[in-house]
């Protein structure tokens, strides 16, 4: 970003899952866009033109919080610390009187929202807060998937199988499915050296390898 804005990556909560996240995920995703603001660098009073809070995200982190502030319920809404009390029942107010949020500007029009708080809103559903105490969502498809690949339907119907691959800090594992979800084959792997000292990410690269010369081929 240009002239006295400065552009700063929000904390994450883990940064083994979240160095993953950030490589994979967002891969697609232009530079500028790659790294999503800090809303605490930003002037509560200022006012910006057009679409300026939309291009502060990617197409794809503005779709995720605009299924958020669509369809959350009230109760939904609550779990993220920013939009207790009457945040979230200006969201409800505003989405039943104007119907659905089209864009991320249009979060402005909300009463109680300034160019600082929703920016700070979309980060806090992007990367909610966790604690001693989770909260838990009655229906997780809010933020289950952040980026939906393009494949043809075509490609969908032809497929008989698929492997799903989960990464995570102690364990590395694939499973082998068919259209009924019957499992043909699975592994796992224990990354015990993730857990000692620093972490490294050739390392991690080289746990990931091991099992991924396992994967049956297509």
């Amino acid at each position: 970003m240009r002239g006295r804005w400065r552009c700063f990556p929000v904390p994450l909560r883990s940064s083994l899952f979240q160095a993953l996240h950030s490589s994979c995920c967002w891969k697609k995703s232009s530079a500028p866009k790659k790294i999503t603001p800090n809303a605490a660098f930003y002037d509560e009073n200022t006012k910006e033109p057009g679409n300026a809070l939309d291009k502060l995200f990617s197409s794809e982190q503005q779709a995720s919080i605009l299924h958020v502030l669509n369809t959350a319920s009230n109760k939904e809404l609550e779990a993220f610390r920013l939009l207790r009390g009457r945040k979230s029942v200006n969201i409800i107010e505003h989405r039943e009187k104007f119907g659905p949020f089209q864009n991320l500007e249009s979060l402005m029009n909300v009463p109680l929202f300034q160019y600082k708080t929703a920016i700070q809103v979309c980060n806090s559903i992007l990367c909610p807060e966790t604690g001693g105490k989770k909260r838990k969502f009655q229906d997780n498809r809010l933020l289950r998937k952040l980026i939906k690949p393009e494949i043809e339907r075509e490609r969908f119907k032809a497929v008989n199988s698929i492997i799903s691959i989960v990464f995570g800090t102690r364990r590395v594992a694939w499973a082998h499915v068919d259209r009924k979800l019957a499992v043909l084959d699975w592994q796992q792997n224990e990354c015990h050296q993730l857990m000692k000292g620093t972490y490294i990410s050739s390392v991690y690269l080289q746990e990931v390898k091991q099992l991924y010369l396992q994967i049956p081929p297509r």
